[in-house]
């Protein structure tokens, strides 16, 4: 009932034309066709976008006059994101009306805004790696804000400090805001664990030798919340020591950030033992009663018949202890 030879349709339009002219419109015309493409809607950077009749038009016609045409969905937004069915509604002059649907892809093109830079972050080594510190940092983006019309969420690239001197270490880290279309911006910072502690020491005791023993030796106790320490000492442990000399020892701790912390100590090594017996007041009689080794002679010529005699010692290991002998009976 609708398709005709060319001589068929010839019949019936000079039939129409003659005999039955009452027939005729006063538009003869063929009716609408609506024809439809497929669109693309971009979002603006509210995330609102906008479709118009025209943008989804693959060719419709009109004989008898166009009257208007619209759109089933017009207006878009982030929740829309990809394909749309979408139906195009053509009218002519006399009201008759075509449909037809084509698929409307809405993106958002729009990387998301930075608002807020990422801080970079130094702290003070706690001997613990600052775990907690860091992971903060991370899970707060480093104070870095974003905005998108469409949203999204925070990712980062850490990989984990490097390891600078002993328990410290740096990195960077970008901070890459992605909105749901897969729009990124991102921002990087630094986080820094510095150690600006110096080791602590503690230093050994003065040593004191007796003068038969020839070295020292001696033990430090130093220690570096961050990592190990080195520890010199200036003469070494097990040096040898001359007789008679007291000698300052040096000990310097560093660690693996090259902080420092210095102490001295003395090490004495006695001089050989000595005794002496003091000069003696004697009468001029006892001329060689002088010093060590001294004749002593007692009541001759109006000389004492008593006399104290006085060890003194020196050198060697003190304190004392003395013991006298003597030859022969007084």
């Amino acid at each position: 009932r609708t398709l005709f030879t060319a001589q068929q349709l010839a019949r019936m339009e000079t039939f129409r034309d003659g005999d039955r002219s009452y027939l005729q419109t006063d538009c003869p015309c063929e009716r609408p066709e609506a024809v439809c493409q497929n669109a693309i809607v971009d979002l603006n950077d509210e995330g609102n976008g906008s479709l118009f009749p025209g943008d989804m038009d693959g060719g419709s016609t009109w004989e008898c006059g166009f009257a208007s045409w619209t759109v089933s969905t017009s207006a878009f937004n982030c929740g829309d994101v990809g394909p749309n069915i979408v139906t195009l509604t053509v009218t002519d002059a006399l009201g008759w009306q075509s449909t037809c649907t084509a698929t409307v892809t809405v993106q958002d093109i729009t990387d998301p805004t930075i608002g807020t830079l990422a801080s970079d972050m130094t702290v003070e080594c706690d001997g613990n790696g600052n775990t907690t510190a860091f992971n903060n940092w991370l899970s707060n983006n480093a104070g870095a804000s974003a905005s998108d019309a469409c949203g999204g969420s925070w990712s980062n690239n850490s990989s984990g400090l490097s390891d600078d001197c002993g328990a410290t270490g740096t990195e960077t880290v970008t901070f890459t805001y992605t909105d749901p279309s897969g729009n990124s911006n991102s921002t990087m910072a630094t986080f820094t664990i510095e150690d600006n502690t110096d080791p602590s020491l503690v230093c050994p005791d003065d040593i004191h030798l007796p003068e038969c023993v020839e070295t020292a030796s001696w033990t430090v106790v130093a220690s570096d919340q961050c990592g190990d320490v080195a520890v010199v000492s200036n003469p070494p442990s097990g040096s040898s020591f001359e007789k008679g000399t007291t000698t300052p020892v040096t000990v310097t701790v560093t660690d693996a950030c090259g902080n420092d912390t210095e102490c001295v100590f003395f090490v004495t090594r006695d001089p050989d033992l000595e005794v002496a017996i003091d000069p003696l007041a004697t009468s001029p009689l006892n001329t060689c009663a002088v010093g060590s080794g001294a004749n002593i002679v007692l009541g001759y010529g109006g000389g004492p018949t008593c006399i104290t005699m006085n060890a003194v010692g020196s050198g060697g290991h003190a304190p004392y202890t003395y013991s006298w002998t003597v030859g022969g009976t007084l």
